[in-house]
């Protein structure tokens, strides 16, 4: 699985959000539903693909590693223009010499996010750019919401309602992916380091004594 099926998929919902935005009334139903059925079906489709990425992650994947940057700065740039986008060389050197991208064919790159262990790290940073754009596409469905509340029709304003709703649910899941992992990793240590500190406290304590 590679981060481009999570951009690609919500590009759909930004996409949507562009037409929706783009109308001058609300009052024409069919066209309405024919956009909120498209940014649901995408919807939909992030949350299936985050289900199947979720079975794979792993914990050890939330440690900063080499590259990190690099990998965030193309993803970065993949959200903002697309396939189209020309992430900088330098991000692209340094995540393929980390083995962090897969280059597919000459020139074209792909940021996987499951199999290899270096690769369930990229989820984690895609998950928090994804939140963030996520933060951004509710803000837009709002304004959406609101407008279909003053020209739409009850059925058009509920409609847009239970999109957002949809939308936040989805917010909802990776931020809480995030916190979740961010809450056990930063325990886990917590416990290591204090284990440690414990076996080297009766350590000394045992040399004390042979010395004593």
């Amino acid at each position: 699985m590679y981060a481009a099926s999570f951009i690609e998929t919500l590009r759909a919902v930004d996409d949507a959000l562009e037409r929706a935005l783009s109308l001058e009334t609300y009052s024409r139903t069919e066209t309405v539903r024919r956009i909120r059925a498209q940014a649901v079906a995408a919807i939909d489709d992030v949350a299936e693909l985050s289900t199947v990425a979720v079975t794979n992650v792993e914990l050890a994947g939330y440690e900063r590693r080499d590259a990190d940057d690099a990998v965030e700065s193309i993803v970065r740039a993949r959200i903002a223009d697309g396939d189209d986008a020309e992430p900088p060389a330098e991000s692209v050197d340094r995540a393929l010499g980390a083995g962090r991208i897969v280059e597919v064919e000459p020139g074209t790159i792909r940021v996987p996010l499951t199999d290899k262990s270096r690769w369930l790290r990229n989820w984690w940073l895609l998950a928090a750019e994804l939140s963030e754009w996520l933060a951004e596409l509710i803000d837009g469905y709002r304004r959406i919401h609101r407008r279909a509340s003053i020209d739409g029709s009850d059925a058009v304003e509920t409609a847009f309602w239970t999109l957002l709703e949809r939308l936040l649910a989805l917010r909802d899941l990776f931020e809480q992916g995030l916190t979740i992992g961010r809450f056990v990793y930063r325990t886990t240590r917590r416990e290591t380091f204090d284990l440690l500190e414990d076996v080297g406290r009766i350590a000394m304590s045992m040399t004390e004594r042979n010395h004593a």
